[in-house]
């Protein structure tokens, strides 16, 4: 545990951050993202598409089909077009359910 960076590859990928402030970068594949404890943010960062990432469950679209995510407090986009709808009732910054460049 620690502030860590894991990456997944092109399939079917498990990443658990545990402990600490940590970065998850999903790869091609259907990806499980569990945050843990800590600030965690999942990054697309390096994907070669746009991303539809839902905080609450699957992901809908773009390099992010399939991922489901947990436990993650941040999202980092990819180059493309994206965006982050926020559940109902979220409260917090304007992140929270912001367009993604």
């Amino acid at each position: 545990a620690g502030n860590d960076t894991l990456v997944g590859g092109a399939g079917n990928d498990t990443l658990d951050g545990g402990a600490g402030d940590d970065v998850l970068q999903p790869g091609t594949g259907r990806d499980l993202v569990t945050g843990g404890d800590g600030r965690d943010t999942v990054s697309y960062a390096d994907a070669g598409s746009s991303v539809t990432v839902m905080l609450w469950g699957k992901t809908t679209g773009g390099a992010a089909l399939g991922d489901t995510l947990s436990g993650i407090e941040g999202v980092i986009g990819s180059d493309y077009k994206a965006s982050s709808p926020a559940p109902p009732g979220m409260t917090g910054s304007s992140e929270a359910s912001a367009t993604i460049p």
